[in-house]
């Protein structure tokens, strides 16, 4: 008999009410195995190799090691806080998790090899989004209650700058070259929407950009596309559109409409690995539209489950998996025809999705 190994893309689906994960085979597209986690899993990271998937369960205050080989946890890390955004350098060394409620304002460095607490670093007032920069020398922590990010120097693990930007800074992308930190700020009563862009190499915020909304608008994700160009954030309730920023004139290029009628609430978005589309949810309206990134225009809708949530894309881009939050159920949508080709039933409320790539014999 001929042994062989392939690569395989496995898609671990973090269900909120069940307290547990679904792993689906995205070949067959079928749920090859459910892993018990913590109470309310939400944030999940992927150690660079893929050999370790991290969930953060924020009502257990823990962190759960899921080894993906066998598809188990093998470890449980208790912080004492409640665990929400996680990150993880790019070597897989550490692992820098929120602890975003109770007052905690801090961030738990894990050691990954031992998983256990190095140190616990204060920050702002309530910690939330976080992205590492390319080179893993930085971790920036949006401070939700405040008008701050930290800087982690994760060398030291200290915070070495506390940068003022807008009310309520909610999302963190990095530009693909490293050398920018973009933030968007959503302002106590959405009326202070904004994008600042922090230079990276001095922790300082070159451009700050009003985004000019009425206060009914609520930004809910944030992403870049891969040549840092253009960002896209979603923007729900009356608003029903997805604004694009323009990264190199800093400026609004286009609101654009999206959903089949009115009242939709655009929610997470995902961009294609190639650049050239943009998937959004609307959260009310089990509909994903498709967004052209050249002409700036809803090219397609999908019908999917109950309460769309989070979209991943796979590695070549040929299919995008989206969680229903209240459907209870993953759907497949093909990106060619724009077609949910099949739906998958995993746990309750599916809220998180992450893509880990596998060796299977």
């Amino acid at each position: 008999m001929t042994h062989y190994t392939e690569s395989r893309e496995r898609l671990y689906v973090a269900n909120l009410d069940s307290n547990d994960v679904s792993v689906i085979d995205t070949v067959a597209n079928t749920v090859v195995a459910t892993v018990p986690v913590g109470t309310q899993p939400g944030d999940m990271a992927v150690s660079p190799d893929g050999a370790r998937l991290y969930v953060a369960s924020s009502v257990s205050r823990s962190v759960s090691v899921i080894e993906t080989s066998g598809n188990a946890v093998i470890d449980t890390i208790t912080l004492g806080a409640s665990p929400g955004s996680m990150t993880i350098t790019p070597d897989g060394t550490r692992l820098y998790v929120a602890n975003s409620f109770e007052d905690n304002n801090s961030v738990s460095v894990i050691d990954t090899a031992t998983n256990t607490v190095l140190v616990t670093v204060p920050v702002g007032e309530t910690p939330g989004p976080m992205t590492i920069s390319r080179d893993g020398a930085r971790v920036y922590v949006g401070n939700r209650q405040g008008i701050t990010v930290s800087v982690i120097d994760t060398a030291s693990n200290t915070v070495v700058a506390t940068i003022q930007v807008g009310e309520d800074p909610a999302f963190l992308v990095n530009s693909p070259d490293g050398s920018r930190v973009y933030v968007a700020t959503r302002g106590s009563d959405f009326s202070g929407t904004s994008i600042s862009a922090i230079d990276t190499a001095s922790n300082t915020v070159l451009d700050a950009t009003p985004l000019g909304f009425a206060n009914a608008v609520d930004l809910s994700d944030m992403v870049i596309t891969p040549d840092g160009t253009r960002i896209y954030m979603s923007a729900g309730f009356t608003s029903n559109s997805v604004v694009v920023f323009d990264t190199t004139r800093n400026e609004v290029a286009s609101v654009v409409p999206v959903g089949p009628d009115t009242g939709g609430i655009p929610t997470d978005l995902a961009v294609s690995p190639d650049g050239s589309r943009v998937y959004v949810a609307l959260f009310n309206r089990t509909v994903v539209s498709a967004i052209d990134n050249s002409i700036l225009a809803e090219v397609a809708t999908v019908k999917v489950g109950l309460l769309p949530t989070a979209l991943v894309f796979t590695a070549d881009g040929a299919r995008i998996y989206l969680a229903n939050n209240g459907g209870n159920s993953v759907s497949v949508i093909d990106t060619t025809s724009n077609t949910a080709e099949a739906t998958v039933a995993v746990g309750k409320a599916p809220r998180n999705a992450v893509l880990v790539g596998t060796r299977a014999c």
